[in-house]
C-alpha cells in the first residue's frame, strides 16, 4: 500500500474552482492551461476538466483559459478570504481559418489533446490519440506505439509484438492498463505482448521514458500506459469487419472483427463501454539464414566467400486472438468512481520445417517442430476520486492484474546425414551448396526428439490511497 500526503500552510487565503469543455461537443478538456493573467500562479485540468487554484490572497483576478488548437478565453472573478469561488463553466471554440469552406475533423482535436497532455504534463511523455490510432491503419498497440520517437517495434511473423524504450530490450519495460501493471505474458521473461491489446479498446497511448517517485520504480526503460476511455453522454457504437488472404500459403481465412458501444445513464452520472474483438491471421513465412567466411582472394583482389552454413525453414504459423473489454464510471458532483477491466487472450499454433546445411563438419540436419501455446491476461481495477470541502481530494484505488503463458506441447525431431557433401565444389553461394549435398537417406540417422511442456503464470494485487490537503 503506498499513501501519499501533501501539505501546503497559507494563511486567510481563498481558491478558485471550475470546469473547461469543448464548446462543440460539451466533452471535458483535460490537460488544459489555467492561470492567473500576470502571475506564474496556475492550475491544469483533470480528465473530467476539473480544476482547482489555491492559496490566493483576496482579491480581484483574470484567469486565462489556454488549450492548444483552441481559442484562449478569459474570466475575472473575485476571491474572498477564507473562501472557494466557483467560475460558471467554461467552454472554449476549436481554432479555424475562415474561408469559402470550413472543414474540422475529430483528427485535428485528437492530437490537440494529445499535444497539450504532453505539454502540460509534469512528467516526461509521448501521447498517441485514439483519433490517431483510428487514422493509422495499425492492427494492434505495439503498431500504434511503435510512431513515437524512441520507440522500436520487435516483429514476430511480420507483426509488431513488444517494443523496445530507448535502446533498453522489452523486458525492461513496463506495460500498464489505467495505470496498473500487466504481469509478463512471456514464458521466459518479463515482457508483455502488446499485440494482444486491440486498438479499439484505449482512449490512448501515453510514453514515459523517466519514471517518477509516484510509478512502479522496476521499469528501467520506461512505461507504456494504455489510457481507458470514458464513455460519451449519447449512445455511439462501432463495428468493424475485416478478411483477408494469404498469398504466400495461396489460401483465405484471415479475418478481424471488433465491435464497442458506449453510452451514459442517469442524467450523465453512470456511463458504460462495452467492448469485444476476435483476429485470426496467418503468420506463415519462408526464411534462409546463412554465415560465411572468407577463403582467400581472387585473382582480382576481391575477398572469396566461402558458405559455412546454410538453413532453409518453413513456417506454417496462425495466431488466433479474442479480446473484450468493461468500463464504468460513476461521475457525480464531486465523487467519481471508476471501474476497468480488459481481458486478452491469443492462441498460437505453429509448425516449423527446417533443413540444416553444415558444410564445416560435412552434415546437414532435418527438424520438425510442432508447437501450441496460449498467452492471456485479465487486468481490473476499481478506483474513486473524492473532493471533500472543495479542496481536499482524496484518491483511492485497487487493481488486480492476471496473465498465463502455458505452452502445452512444443514436440520437435531431429535426424542427421554424415558426410552429406561431395565436395567438389567451393561452395562460394547457397545454390553451390545445395548442388553438392548427397541426400543419401541411407546414410541418415535419428539424432533427437524432444517433449515439452511448460506453464508460467503471474498475479499482480495493488491496493493505493493518496490523500492531498491544502491548509488555509
Amino acid at each position: 500500500m503506498f499513501g501519499f500526503l501533501e501539505l501546503s500552510f497559507t494563511q486567510q487565503s481563498g481558491s478558485i474552482t471550475g470546469k473547461l469543455f469543448d464548446k462543440s461537443n460539451n466533452e471535458p478538456l483535460f490537460f488544459a492551461n489555467i492561470y492567473i493573467e500576470g502571475t506564474s500562479i496556475g492550475s491544469v485540468t483533470d480528465d473530467k476538466g476539473n480544476f482547482y487554484i489555491g492559496n490566493l490572497k483576496p482579491g480581484t483576478y483574470t484567469v486565462v483559459f489556454n488549450y492548444v488548437g483552441y481559442n484562449d478565453e478569459k474570466r475575472t472573478i473575485d476571491v474572498q478570504e477564507g473562501s472557494n469561488s466557483v467560475i460558471e463553466d467554461v467552454y472554449l471554440e476549436f481554432t479555424s481559418l475562415m474561408s469559402e469552406e470550413v472543414i474540422i475533423t475529430g483528427m485535428s482535436r485528437g492530437q490537440a489533446a494529445a499535444i497539450n497532455h504532453q505539454k502540460n504534463s509534469n512528467k516526461i511523455v509521448n501521447v498517441v490519440s485514439k483519433e490517431k490510432i483510428e487514422e493509422l491503419p495499425d492492427v494492434n498497440a505495439a503498431e500504434a506505439v511503435g510512431r513515437l520517437p524512441g520507440v522500436s517495434v520487435v516483429r514476430e511473423g511480420g507483426e509488431g509484438s513488444k517494443v523496445t524504450l530507448m535502446g533498453m530490450a522489452p523486458k525492461f519495460n513496463t506495460i500498464t492498463i489505467s495505470g496498473e501493471k500487466i504481469p509478463s505474458t512471456d514464458g521466459e521473461d518479463r515482457s508483455v505482448d502488446l499485440s494482444m491489446i486491440s486498438t479499439e479498446a484505449v482512449s490512448g497511448i501515453e510514453v514515459f521514458k523517466a519514471i517518477t517517485p509516484d510509478m512502479d520504480g522496476d521499469a528501467i526503460g520506461g512505461t507504456i500506459n494504455v489510457i481507458s476511455q470514458k464513455a460519451s453522454p449519447e449512445l455511439k457504437g462501432n463495428i468493424k469487419i475485416q478478411t483477408g488472404y494469404n498469398f504466400l500459403r495461396n489460401e483465405p481465412g484471415n479475418y478481424k472483427a471488433a465491435f464497442d458501444a458506449q453510452k451514459r445513464f442517469w442524467e450523465n452520472r453512470l456511463g458504460i463501454i462495452i467492448g469485444a474483438n476476435t483476429e485470426k491471421v496467418n503468420r506463415s513465412s519462408y526464411k534462409t539464414d546463412g554465415d560465411w567466411y572468407q577463403n582467400g582472394v581472387f585473382p582480382n583482389g576481391t575477398p572469396k566467400l566461402q558458405v559455412e552454413s546454410f538453413d532453409v525453414i518453413d513456417i506454417n504459423k496462425t495466431k488466433s486472438r479474442s479480446g473484450g473489454s468493461l468500463n464504468l464510471d460513476l461521475d457525480l458532483k464531486n465523487h467519481d468512481i471508476v471501474f476497468v477491466t480488459y481481458y486478452g487472450n491469443t492462441l498460437t499454433d505453429e509448425s516449423r520445417i527446417r533443413r540444416r546445411y553444415r558444410m564445416a563438419d560435412s552434415y546437414q540436419e532435418y527438424d520438425l517442430l510442432s508447437n501450441e501455446k496460449t498467452q492471456s491476461f485479465i487486468s481490473s481495477s476499481l478506483s474513486g476520486e473524492h473532493k471533500i470541502f472543495n479542496s481536499v481530494q482524496l484518491n483511492w484505488k485497487t487493481a488486480y492484474s492476471f496473465s498465463l503463458f502455458d505452452e502445452p506441447g512444443s514436440n520437435s525431431i531431429r535426424f542427421r546425414e554424415q558426410g552429406a557433401f561431395n565436395g567438389t565444389s567451393e561452395e562460394l553461394t547457397y545454390i553451390d551448396v545445395v548442388n553438392d549435398a548427397k541426400n543419401d537417406l541411407s546414410n541418415t540417422f535419428f539424432e533427437d526428439g524432444r517433449i515439452n511442456h511448460s506453464a508460467v503464470d503471474n498475479n499482480y494485487i495493488n491496493v493505493s490511497l493518496d490523500l492531498k490537503i491544502p491548509l488555509n
